[in-house]
Order: C-alpha cells, then structure tokens, then sequence
C-alpha cells in the first residue's frame, strides 16, 4: 500500500469514527426523552419552583393569645389552613368570642407575611 493509500484510509477511519460518535451521541441524547412512553422530563424552572405553603396554625394561635388579653376573653381565630410562604402574601383571619358561638365575627385580623420563614404582622379591625 503506498502512503497516500495509507493516508486516505487514515482519514476516512478517522471520519468513520467520527461520524459514529455522532451518531452515538444524538441517540443517548434521546433516549428516555419526553417522547417516548414512560419517560420523564426535567422540570421547567416555573415546576420546581412551586410555591411553597404553610401552616397558619402557629399565627392564629398567637393572634388568639393576643386577643384574649386585649378582650378579656377568651377568642376563637379562624384563618385559612395554608398560605404560600412568600414575603408580601397576605390573608384574613375571622376573630369570634369563644364564649358566643354561633354569632358574626367580632374583628377581621389582616396578615402579612413579611420574612421568608414565615415571619409575620397583623393587624384587627374590629367588624
């Protein structure tokens, strides 16, 4: 075999290989995409940053504790089960007396939620 034989062969070994590792790659590439049954994909960064909720028993109960004081009664302090924990969310908390069941609100509590671990302020006004 001459050398410019050999030098041709070379290179189209080397294009071969080439070419097959392309190929290779843009099928791994593929493989368990969207497309296909039972496949997965990554979630979008919208997906993995869901909101994330908390309870408010914590501030209803320290409302409540609060309230009690200021009435002279014992209360009873109705929010939502969950919020977002996020700064700025805010909600409503329904305040009753304990001791009167069955009747309207006697205050509307307003919370905000001013720290990213759930940090809050409130603020009653009475109904």
């Amino acid at each position: 075999m001459t050398t410019r034989a050999r030098v041709t062969a070379a290179i189209v070994l080397i294009l071969a290989i080439g070419a097959l590792l392309i190929g290779l790659r843009a099928c791994s590439a593929d493989d368990g995409g969207p497309d296909e049954p039972g496949a997965t994909s990554e979630p979008t960064p919208e997906e993995s940053l869901a909101p994330v909720e908390m309870s408010t028993s914590q501030i209803s109960e320290a409302i409540r504790t609060r309230l009690d004081e200021r009435a002279g009664q014992p209360t009873r302090v109705e929010c939502p089960e969950r919020v977002e924990q996020k700064v700025g969310t805010t909600f409503e908390c329904d305040v009753f007396f304990a001791e009167q069941p069955n009747t309207a609100p006697v205050s509307t509590a307003t919370v905000e939620i001013n720290g990213p671990d759930g940090a809050f302020v409130w603020e009653a006004v009475p109904n």
